[in-house]
């Protein structure tokens, strides 16, 4: 229960209460406090126990909760906007339609926690844990869950415009209806769909903008880059990426260091065919040239520039009948412990961007 020592502080203001936890710095028992209605705003309430506390309807917002006990307490239709429960321990409290919007959550615990119809636009939820958590019919717009766990979780009705949902846990999680379009006046026609993760991928898609502007981007700027990451080559192919850096492109690097699998091949597949051209360091990387087998018949749009150390210990042959393929851009031949490297890779983009433009005039000219 709560010591009444601790409830008659809370009185005091924000000020003050803010100053007494200053000198006074231990743990507080606020448990099955009864503070419906309160204001608690801009209050420093870290590392206090408010399990099973009533704050049902309760103003709290700027205020910090980080590392409090928050279990089974009543938070129902409380305004929380911009506090801090970073840490908080709040598993089978009741935030049904509280206003956490802007609030900061990361890493709290939240396991079985009722957050239906709850305000959490913009709301930081990465790394929380949400297993078992019910968020039917919850505002998500612009939240982060980013690592979050959401294992067992209900996010039916969520509306989740906006929101940043990278490497979520989704076991079992219950995912019907998910409004995908921003609704500013709930006149406007409904998208829903029934997987978070496809959500987001549907809504780039159909924002013609945005997708417009990530192809631009890959196609304009991202070069796939490809060799092996061993401690002798890695410092080389990382002046590959700053070169290409400085030279405006966006460097994706492959790295081989394993036996080549299904799964590599359709992974390069799939950033060769977005990028604007490529560059294959085959120095000593045979697995390299088992890729090329595969990626250079296949394009028509995609140069692809061959690079080698001529000085390495072992040399690695690339096959001849490349030559037939237009887009196969003659081999750079280099010293790694005399020539500069960026001139290396200036080159090789120089050879690249010569031969797209010359793509370019022949199709227009077609």
């Amino acid at each position: 229960m709560a010591r009444p020592e601790h409830l008659e502080h809370l009185k005091d203001g924000a000020n003050a209460w803010n100053k007494w936890r200053s000198d006074s710095p231990g743990p507080l028992d606020l448990s099955a406090a009864d503070l419906r209605g309160a204001d608690l705003s801009n209050y420093r309430l870290m590392f206090v126990d408010f399990s099973h506390a009533n704050l049902e309807g309760a103003t709290l917002n700027d205020t910090n909760f980080a590392f409090s006990d928050l279990s089974g307490a009543n938070l129902r239709e409380a305004r929380m906007v911009r506090s801090m429960l970073g840490r908080a321990v709040a598993n089978a409290a009741n935030f049904e339609r509280a206003n956490l919007s802007s609030a900061v959550l990361r890493r709290a615990s939240l396991q079985r926690t009722n957050l239906r119809g709850a305000n959490l636009i913009e709301a930081n939820l990465g790394g929380a844990y949400l297993n078992g958590a019910d968020l039917t019919a919850s505002c998500l717009v612009g939240a982060s869950v980013v690592e979050a766990d959401l294992s067992g979780a209900t996010l039916d009705d969520a509306e989740i415009y906006g929101i940043s949902a990278w490497d979520v846990k989704t076991v079992n999680t219950s995912q019907r209806n998910l409004i995908v379009n921003l609704r500013v006046t709930g006149e406007e026609p409904l998208l829903a769909v029934d997987n978070l993760k496809v959500a987001q991928f549907l809504y780039l898609l159909l924002n013609n903008a945005e997708i417009r502007d990530v192809i631009d981007t890959l196609t304009a700027r991202v070069v796939l880059i490809l060799g092996r990451f061993t401690p002798a080559r890695k410092p080389i192919l990382d002046l590959f990426r700053v070169t290409l850096r400085q030279l405006g492109y966006v460097p994706v690097l492959f790295d081989f260091t394993k036996p080549a699998t299904r799964s590599y091949r359709e992974t390069i597949g799939i950033l060769a065919r977005l990028a604007r051209f490529i560059i294959a360091d085959v120095t000593n990387a045979k697995v390299v040239l088992q890729e090329l087998e595969a990626i250079i018949p296949a394009l028509t749009s995609v140069p692809v520039q061959v690079v080698i150390d001529a000085e390495a210990v072992v040399t690695t042959v690339v096959p001849e009948d490349y030559g037939s393929f237009p887009w196969f851009l003659p081999m750079i031949h280099y010293y790694a412990a005399t020539d500069s490297i960026d001139e290396v890779v200036g080159s090789a983009a120089s050879s690249a961007e010569e031969w797209l433009r010359g793509r370019s005039r022949s199709h227009g000219a077609g």
